[in-house]
């Protein structure tokens, strides 16, 4: 592509696969196409890590890798490769990295999750830098409680006399870029990313994306123009922790909830019951999974439905759908003894399999979780929601235990919306389960709470939103990034 066309491109970068997917689930691409096709951008470019998203992009979008986007060789001199290789290194050594400005700002900010998972065991919390969760006290070494720190650490990460990754200012000088959208905008490589746009005044938007990340992830980059978040509680927290003003922040929704609203993808009851073999006349009972490391208890929980639902405890004519996490590859050995079980209906583990999920869902009479997105996938649907709030069979102490989870700070609103049961033992989920299953939802004004709060707005145009949002900043327009305070 030459550097010398009048029009710009929009390039996304999404540096994990969370992020890919709520692009490539939504019709964000799709419009932004319009945006290619009436003139106004020359193309698209998705910068992601995985070489494999590749296949996945419609034709009329470039793929990058995010850590290499440059399409030719490296243009910069040995002296500057020599540069940034020492700069990355003598940062991290003197304590000035990504990870330690996100450990003093989750610190500062007495997030919940910071709290717990300082308190793990030196394995598991090194795990956890893999999922971006930066809780080894090295990290905060030291005074981690100290704003000014925190503020001299973070002006100096992201100052514009950084010496950005050669690979990166690459690609600045071989594309005119006219529009950068940072999705899962708290992230390291966004750094550089953010270097060579500021100094070249291109304008670019954080996409938050998940709902998480404002109480789990670190500060946002500088520089951002707009934010878009997916609910209230999102905005308010950017505005109450990172000390951004309402004015910046847009609520679009959820994108990848809009095919919810795709009444192509919905089937009859009968027809869909039937299609995964599930006695048409019979009550369902959802249970959704989670992965192995989060659900080692569920197991035993299912095993435990079910044994209820044989001897009656549930009524008659009652089914246990079984829907194992879509990243769990041990589904079919976790599930084996449950599966045996004649009340039992074990669905496959599948990626992107969204018709199955929303039909599941949508034809399910209680759906049973334990602390997870799916609940808000129930809540979408207006489903009697049940997450369990006990380790099953197992014991554990409250550190490992998953009654920590309801204490999470982007999870306790779901809880105090009055929207969901929480089962603290198998007693009480058995009342839970009758009570649902014989219509007392006791939870009907509280699901409308969970709703307004976390999904709103709700209608079927969040990519629409999502694109007006991303695509309508004045170029050369950037907003200084704030601090904690």
């Amino acid at each position: 592509m030459s550097n010398t066309t009048n029009r710009g491109a929009v390039v996304l970068l999404s540096p994990n696969s969370m992020s890919f997917r709520a692009i490539t689930n939504s019709s964000v691409l799709e419009l932004v196409k319009h945006s290619v096709d009436s003139g106004v951008y020359s193309h698209i470019f998705v910068l992601s890590s995985n070489p494999a998203d590749k296949s996945v992009l419609p034709e009329y979008v470039e793929w990058r890798s995010i850590y290499k986007p440059s399409s030719g060789a490296q243009s910069s001199s040995f002296v500057k490769q020599i540069s940034r290789a020492i700069s990355v290194r003598l940062s991290r050594w003197c304590g000035l990295g990504f990870a330690n400005i996100a450990y003093r700002f989750n610190h500062i900010q007495g997030f919940y999750a910071h709290k717990f998972k300082r308190q793990m065991n030196a394995k598991r919390r090194q795990r956890e830098i893999l999922a971006g969760n930066y809780v080894s006290r090295r990290f905060g070494f030291p005074f981690a409680n100290s704003h000014r720190l925190y503020r001299l650490c973070y002006s100096f990460f992201y100052s514009t006399h950084q010496v950005s990754d050669p690979r990166i200012e690459d690609f600045f000088e071989e594309i005119k870029i006219e529009k950068l959208v940072f999705w899962h905008t708290q992230n390291e490589i966004y750094r550089d990313y953010s270097v060579c746009a500021r100094k070249r005044k291109i304008s670019y938007v954080g996409v938050i994306g998940s709902w998480d990340r404002p109480t789990t992830k670190g500060p946002i980059c500088p520089g951002c123009k707009k934010l878009i978040v997916n609910n209230q509680i999102m905005k308010q927290e950017l505005v109450r922790y990172h000390g951004y003003e309402e004015d910046i922040i847009d609520v679009v929704g959820w994108p990848q909830m809009d095919s919810y609203f795709d009444r192509s993808l919905r089937q009859e009851r009968k027809h869909f019951l039937k299609s995964i073999g599930v006695p048409v006349d019979h009550k369902v009972i959802l249970f959704a999974g989670n992965s192995e490391r989060l659900g080692a208890h569920e197991p035993g929980v299912v095993e435990y439905i079910a044994d209820q639902i044989l001897v009656g405890k549930y009524g008659n004519s009652v089914q246990l759908l079984i829907r194992p996490h879509p990243q769990d590859p041990r589904w079919a050995a976790r599930y084996q003894t449950a599966a045996e079980f004649s009340c039992v209906t074990l669905m496959p583990a599948q990626m992107g399999a969204l018709e199955m999920m929303i039909n599941s869902i949508l034809h399910a009479d209680i759906v049973v979780a334990t602390q997870g997105s799916i609940t808000i996938d129930a809540a979408a649907f207006d489903k009697p929601i049940i997450n369990i709030g006990f380790d099953g069979y197992l014991t554990r102490a409250y550190n490992e235990s998953v009654k920590r989870w309801y204490d999470l700070d982007h999870y306790r609103p779901i809880v105090e919306s009055g929207g969901v049961a929480l089962a603290e033992s198998f007693e009480s989920l058995d009342t839970m389960i009758n009570e649902q299953l014989s219509g007392q939802d006791q939870y009907i004004e509280g699901r409308e709470r969970l709703r307004k709060i976390e999904l709103e707005p709700f209608d079927g145009d969040s990519s629409n939103r999502q694109v007006i949002a991303m695509l309508g900043l004045s170029s050369g327009e950037t907003l200084p990034g704030p601090v904690a305070s």
